[in-house]
């Protein structure tokens, strides 16, 4: 009621109001009880966004001190309190000790989480992740000196991705009944929401989910969002490599901007680079993909893209010709090679580009479990296409017959160096339940077939991993709830077992798409294929024609696989790329938008 009264232009009178419930609490419940403790925070908070932060500081550390005599010391409250008297002294002008407040707060959020975290479905991860993203963006807009800046990349090292840290080690119990379970229970779901079950229905179905992850948290000690040293991630970085870390926050004006952590190699050292309002950067960014994505004028592509360039990379003056990304926000569907730099160039002839989800991510690849041969899909048989009767579900994917020719030509390359065995499924036989079956403990997986994403209003609510994925044989046919529905969703690759498996190509439409939460990434197949346990992942961020993909696999798969070692997906990638870019501008048109769509994530080492 004070928060509406507030809004309503009647400050004073919300004040007043929980001032009355603080007196009444503390009179009936004493001065330090835990209810008092939260109605002092609420009274404080109001006189902070009523412009009385001064007035608010004596109140809001009577609430933490009694949060600290009565609650866990690793207590979420306890890191709320210290945010805003973090908040409101920044607001009378005491920096150092709204810096000091914001580190407290930091520090105790981040131990919140590892404690919460084991008892936890991957759901309620994301929304504890979500609740407490605010205290971040204080943060990190409090600390904006210079000297600071390792200091805060260091708190977003380890914020940023830790749920999929979390969860990823969750897998190590996965011949558990409890994993197999739930395993089926997530393909069921995924298939339902897809199939357009009643909520009620799905709810239950969710309810039943989210027990059994907590179950299965708590059996494998639930994954750990544990404090990460930045020196071990530099260690793990190429010698040569510049890390340029976006990050997304919101600032106390409520105005959303970017900001940029560049890492230097070997020395680590850390430049913060403020980069201005999400909204022009993000304008700017959807004008150029829009362009990219309808392969239009190349000209005009180029010059929507120019002024991205002048608002996400020239500001970063980084002078390497390797540089490891790691986006945040919309910048996940950025097309970062195709970037212009200087007169008729493109950011991809200038230096080597890796991408990663995670600063973390380049830690987590120890010893691999042992994997052989190959898996390659394609020319699928989806079924006669049909009418749509559900806008949210697609039921018209079209022959993809330039997968054929591609589904040779890697064959080929794959078979000329020797290496072991490839399965090969097309037509029919590439069903949804034969490929997931298949691509257990292989070294490479390729499926060139349709992506899917729907962001539709109807299914507004559900599990974003149930709302992308892969098509597959049958998929255009009518199907029951709990039958092969051609559709392999992200929610079902999540819960395959890919660990060791060195490179997965999707050779599909909007692959890398996904609903982005900010600083825990890109919830879809990108999220999934990593979660499961792949290394490496060729994406692709709008559809292209199945011909000109067709030519750059060809390439893809002949420069990575000439030597007897094999290259990293990154450096064979943007050859590839950079041979098409060649020919088109041979052609007359340099056509990023037939290029620049493939995207590597992950790990940028090479295989034997």
């Amino acid at each position: 009621r004070a928060a509406l009264l507030q809004e309503l232009g009647q400050a004073e009178q919300g004040i007043a109001l929980v001032r009355r419930v603080v007196e009444a609490r503390s009179a009936a419940l004493g001065p330090t009880h835990p209810d008092t403790a939260m109605a002092q925070y609420n009274l404080g908070v109001h006189l902070i966004d009523d412009g009385r932060s001064a007035e608010a500081i004596p109140i809001l550390e009577a609430s933490l001190a009694s949060r600290i005599e009565r609650l866990p010391s690793w207590h979420h409250m306890i890191g709320r309190s210290h945010g805003a008297i973090g908040r409101a002294s920044m607001a009378v002008g005491d920096l150092e000790h709204g810096r000091q407040s914001y580190r407290a707060s930091v520090r105790l959020t981040l131990t919140f989480i590892s404690e919460v975290m084991p008892y936890l479905s991957e759901r309620e991860a994301l929304a504890q992740a979500a609740d407490t993203q605010l205290l971040l963006d204080r943060y990190i807009e409090a600390m904006d000196q210079p000297e600071l800046a390792a200091e805060v990349w260091g708190s977003m090292v380890t914020w940023k991705g830790g749920v999929a840290r979390a969860l990823e080690q969750r897998p190590a119990a996965r011949s558990d009944p409890t994993a197999v379970a739930l395993s089926d229970l997530r393909r069921s779901i995924a298939r339902q929401t897809l199939a357009g079950a009643a909520p009620e229905i799905l709810a239950a179905l969710v309810a039943k989910r989210e027990a059994m992850e907590r179950d299965l948290a708590q059996l494998t000690d639930g994954g750990s969002w544990n404090e990460v040293d930045i020196a071990e991630v530099c260690a793990a970085l190429p010698v040569d490599a510049t890390l340029v870390d976006y990050v997304r926050y919101q600032r106390v004006s409520g105005e959303h901007h970017y900001v940029a952590f560049v890492v230097a190699p070997t020395s680590c050292a850390v430049r913060r680079v403020e980069l201005g309002p999400a909204t022009d950067i993000e304008s700017a960014l959807t004008g150029w993909r829009s362009s990219l994505a309808g392969h239009r004028n190349t000209i005009a592509a180029d010059r929507r893209g120019a002024r991205v360039t002048e608002l996400i990379w020239t500001p970063l003056a980084v002078d390497a010709r390797r540089v490891i990304i790691i986006p945040d926000g919309a910048l996940a569907s950025a097309p970062f090679a195709a970037l212009p730099v200087g007169a008729e160039r493109y950011l991809i002839e200038d230096v080597h580009l890796g991408l990663l989800e995670s600063a973390t991510d380049a830690l987590r690849w120890g010893d691999p479990a042992e994997v052989s041969g190959a898996l390659f899909v394609g020319d699928v048989d989806y079924g006669a296409p049909r009418s749509q009767t559900d806008p949210c579900i697609q039921s018209d994917f079209s022959a993809l017959p330039g997968t054929l020719s591609e589904l040779n030509a890697v064959q080929t390359h794959w078979a000329h160096r020797r290496r072991p065995g490839a399965t090969i499924l097309e037509g029919t036989g590439a069903s949804e339940a034969a490929v997931a079956q298949a691509m257990t403990g292989r070294f490479v997986v390729h499926l060139a077939t349709h992506g899917f994403f729907s962001g539709c209003a109807a299914r507004k609510g559900a599990d974003p991993m149930t709302l992308s994925g892969l098509a597959f044989a049958g998929a255009n046919e009518e199907h029951g709830f709990d039958e092969d529905d051609g559709l392999l969703t992200a929610a079902e690759v999540g819960a395959l077992d890919l660990r060791g498996t060195r490179l997965v190509v999707l050779s599909a439409c909007e692959t890398g798409l996904g609903e982005v939460q900010i600083s825990q990434g890109v919830l879809g197949l990108r999220r999934a294929f990593f979660e499961a346990g792949a290394h490496t992942l060729v994406m692709s961020l709008w559809s292209v024609a199945d011909q000109p993909t067709a030519g750059l696999m060809d390439d893809f798969y002949r420069i990575m696989l000439r030597r007897r070692r094999v290259l990293p997906a990154s450096e064979a990638l943007r050859s590839a790329q950079l041979n098409l870019l060649e020919r088109g501008r041979r052609a007359g048109d340099p056509a990023p938008s037939d290029w620049a769509a493939f995207v590597v994530s992950g790990d940028w080492r090479g295989a034997p």
